[in-house]
């Protein structure tokens, strides 16, 4: 592990770190499947045109997956359970490279900096990067137009207090 990238001197010295260089084909899921070490922190480099979708818990899909990371952007990834797998979909029309960082650290809710929570009446919610957590107040209650509204609105609270409490969220 010589030659350190400087950004993980954020996560402690008793971190341990891998990178890997990810090839995905068109329209192909990529699983990086970790044998010696469970890293709960990613850090991905998505210097392609093409958007990637990724899964910790779940295989991605166009439509279903966990995060995603912008073309030309690096998007850190965190939770504080380790994985043995990471998945990465590209459904995009051309080959891409990707530079993935697992890191094996202790979590640190310091680093979930900037997180934003966008959710759509298409029933999609995405977690990104531009809203402090401590933005988030415990109870808050949002008025409700119709039913649809108050549906979706119960469960983005549902699903946020689990990213909160226990799952993973996006870092900016």
């Amino acid at each position: 592990m010589n030659n350190k990238p400087h950004f993980l001197t954020q996560f402690g010295g008793s971190t341990n770190w891998e990178k890997y260089d990810v090839t995905i084909k068109p329209h192909e899921m990529f699983t990086l499947d970790f044998v010696t070490s469970k890293p709960n922190v990613f850090v991905i480099t998505n210097s392609n045109s093409e958007l990637i979708k990724v899964g910790i818990n779940n295989i991605p899909t166009e439509n279903s997956y966990e995060f995603k990371v912008e073309p030309n952007s690096t998007e850190t990834l965190g939770r504080p359970v380790g994985t043995n797998k990471l998945y990465l979909l590209n459904n995009g029309g051309t080959e891409i490279k990707v530079i993935v960082f697992a890191i094996d650290t202790d979590f640190d809710p310091e680093i979930l900096k900037n997180v934003n929570v966008n959710v759509s009446l298409e029933g999609g919610i995405n977690v990104a990067p531009e809203m402090n957590l401590t933005d988030i107040k415990p109870g808050l209650t949002l008025p409700v137009a119709d039913s649809k509204v108050e549906e979706l609105l119960t469960e983005t609270n549902r699903l946020l207090t689990g990213i909160l409490n226990k799952d993973f969220i996006s870092l900016g």
